[in-house]
């Protein structure tokens, strides 16, 4: 009998410390919304994250976010094309950003056959050629149309 009245008291001690621990650890966080956009609208795909962690999320179709943060917190709004912002979360609920394009950034990207490359990371040498010239026969695949119009590299 002493025993199942120790095992509850000790079960119920540690619910106690349980709530406790955790009505602390939640009044260290709280919930930042908002959406980003730029000139034109919101924007798709824009990575949020809490600046010195791994902590993040990405802007919806309407360009809305949501996500819990530590108090102090510092969030970074990054998007391809645009410039980064950093900006404190503070006692801010709701956190609306305005992008701003980075035409620095546009000159530098170069599209390839498999992704978007950075023109400073290209290791080999880029050829463009003008639909044009790939319109004067008629071919069966891109590869025929291609075929003697580009130089061949060893």
């Amino acid at each position: 009998m002493k025993n199942h009245v120790f095992k509850k008291a000790l079960y119920m001690l540690c619910m106690f410390f349980a709530v406790v621990l955790s009505s602390t650890a939640s009044a260290q966080s709280k919930s930042v919304t908002g959406t980003v956009s730029d000139a034109n609208g919101p924007l798709i795909g824009v990575n949020v994250m809490v600046k010195g962690t791994n902590t993040g999320s990405i802007t919806d179709m309407d360009g809305y976010y949501s996500l819990e943060v530590p108090q102090n917190a510092v969030l970074v709004f990054r998007y391809i094309g645009y410039e980064t912002i950093e900006k404190a979360v503070g006692n801010h609920a709701v956190l609306n950003i305005e992008m701003v394009e980075d035409s620095r950034e546009l000159d530098e990207v170069v599209v390839v056959g498999y992704g978007i490359q950075r023109k400073s990371d290209l290791t080999g040498s880029v050829t463009s050629i003008k639909a044009e010239d790939l319109n004067t026969f008629p071919a069966s695949n891109v590869g025929d149309m291609l075929r003697g119009k580009l130089p061949v590299s060893m």
